[in-house]
């Protein structure tokens, strides 16, 4: 007790030698394993973590925790699991820059990281785990280098690491993680080769086959909704598996290098039409887009841009703006439109007044104020405009507060 006292208190030399003491004293074998558990906690603030003997001190500890917690994951010893590991261990290694054993230390405290036999397994769990939100940060080389790292095994703590994640970490999971990065990362050409070794079984069995199975990249993002009339649950709760036709990551990047090459070899209004499609396909893969499965594993409304991928929604402006300088006018108009749905502001903010009714504040400096001005006068140009334009409420809006 008084070390772990020491250890909150941040006297971690104290509590080295209060432990090291209660270890030598006599008591019931629930004593002396909670004393074991203490150490564990202890050691790593005291010794060179790096060093060949505390790996293989914390490999052979990290064991015998295991064979404590008994397969039980709600136990009082899986909780002091996740804490010596995760908050401990795993938080000494991230101090000391070593982000790859800090990530995979992480991994092994998940909720059924080690059980994919448990009735609880669920393959949403491999994508929304805490540490793959980690692993989100990383960037595809970065990826490649973590996975590496566990081949090579290289200490006994790595050693056993690579023991309890390589079930998780199968060539399918690895395979689709670092080929999607590469999407992300705007290199098709360098995931497909990654990609093709995935079998589709494995992806009809991950949460996104629903999307994948329902949505289209080619839609533009401001003509459909792409609503899916399926339902994803069973009446067990799980995740009901959809078969697909394709891996739709293959097809996408096969439609970005084939749309890229007639890009670079079209001229005038022919090129135009392609940078509509790539404007399309960009935006639908995004973690805007309807079809984020192609480059993520999961979509919030909190959701921003990584700095470490390709900026998609960037992307896909640039392209529709080259679009919007067609001189087909069906062309013109909808990539017009196209760039006031995605435009990267609002035209309209909304605050309370005292009666807390809503206030609308026009905002004519934002770019998607100075897209709807352009589509409105583009259309007053030339007498007609497009259908799913004339049920646009926005639209109706705009024109209204004018």
């Amino acid at each position: 007790a008084a070390s772990l006292v020491s250890y909150f208190m941040g006297d971690y030399n104290q509590a080295k030698a209060c432990i090291d003491k209660a270890m030598g004293m006599k008591g019931t074998d629930a004593m002396k394993d909670n004393a074991r558990r203490i150490r564990m906690l202890v050691e790593p603030t005291v010794s060179d973590i790096k060093s060949d003997s505390f790996k293989s001190f914390m490999a052979s500890e990290l064991r015998w925790l295991d064979s404590q917690v008994k397969g039980n994951e709600r136990s009082a010893e899986a909780e002091a699991r996740e804490r010596i590991i995760r908050h401990g261990l795993a938080e000494m290694y991230k101090s000391r820059g070593d982000e790859n054993l800090h990530v995979a230390l992480c991994a092994v405290t998940d909720f059924h990281s080690y059980d994919r036999n448990s009735e609880w397994y669920d393959g949403r769990f491999d994508y929304s785990s805490p540490s793959f939100a980690l692993m989100n940060n990383m960037t595809a080389k970065e990826t490649e280098q973590y996975f590496a790292m566990l081949d090579r095994a290289a200490d006994p703590l790595v050693q056993y690491l690579a023991e309890k994640l390589s079930p998780r970490y199968n060539a399918n999971f690895r395979n689709d993680l670092i080929g999607t990065k590469l999407i992300a990362e705007n290199r098709p050409a360098d995931a497909l080769p990654y990609l093709k070794k995935v079998d589709m079984k494995y992806l009809e069995g991950k949460a996104i086959s629903y999307y994948a199975a329902h949505r289209n990249f080619k839609k533009p993002y401001w003509e459909s909704m792409q609503s899916i009339d399926a339902p994803m649950w069973n009446d067990n709760g799980n995740v009901i598996k959809y078969s697909l036709k394709s891996n739709v990551k293959v097809v996408f990047c096969n439609e970005i290098i084939a749309l890229l090459n007639k890009y670079g070899m079209a001229n005038n209004d022919a090129r135009k039409k392609i940078a509509y499609d790539l404007a399309t396909c960009y935006y639908q893969a995004s973690y805007k887009g309807r079809c984020w499965y192609i480059t993520h594993y999961g979509q919030s409304v909190m959701d921003e841009q990584n700095p470490k991928e390709a900026n998609f929604p960037e992307l896909a402006r640039k392209y529709l703006a080259e679009a919007a300088s067609s001189t087909d006018a069906n062309l013109k108009m909808t990539a017009l439109y196209g760039q006031v749905s995605i435009a990267p502001d609002q035209w309209v903010t909304y605050d309370y007044d005292d009666n807390y009714d809503l206030v609308p504040h026009i905002q004519r400096g934002s770019k998607q104020y100075a897209s709807l001005k352009a589509l409105d006068s583009y259309i007053r140009e030339v007498g007609f405009e497009k259908s799913f334009i004339s049920k646009c409420d926005v639209i109706k809006q705009f024109r209204k507060s004018r």
